[in-house]
Formats: C-alpha cells, structure tokens, sequence
C-alpha cells in the first residue's frame, strides 16, 4: 500500500535492511519468508514495533549521513 518493490530473482541475499518501516512490515514479513535471513528495520519516528517477527531487529533511529543520538550512517553496522 506504500509504493512498489522490486526484487531481483536468483540472488543470494544475506541481510535486508529496511528504513522508514512505521508500522507496516509487510513486505519485510513476505521478504523473509522467502529468504531465511536477519532484517535491520529502522525508524525513529515511532515508540513501538510490531515484534511479530522473529529476525527482525528494529532500532528506533533515522538513517542519515551522521550519527547522532536519533540517527544512523549505518557505519556501525558493516
């Protein structure tokens, strides 16, 4: 409902990373079902996170080009 995605068949993923989840996750749900590996979800816009989902790690912060105490480079995480 927010937009599209586009997949790219036969290829090996080893992390998703997901920004600006708010509070719907379903496209990482249907993502993991098909591939068995961890979700780094993003967002410190909101207080809570569904936790319905077992490999995914949600932290409450903006993707940025700084780190700061609400956001993220993403460097920590290589």
């Amino acid at each position: 409902m927010d937009g599209g995605y586009v997949i790219v068949d036969g290829f090996n993923y080893d992390l998703l990373i997901s920004c600006g989840i708010d509070r719907d996750v379903s496209f990482e749900e249907d993502f993991l079902s098909r591939w068995p590996i961890e979700c780094l979800a993003f967002d410190g816009t909101i207080t809570s996170f569904p936790d319905s989902i077992a490999k995914m790690i949600w932290k409450q912060c903006n993707i940025s080009n700084i780190n700061g105490p609400n956001t993220t480079n993403l460097h920590e995480w290589r």
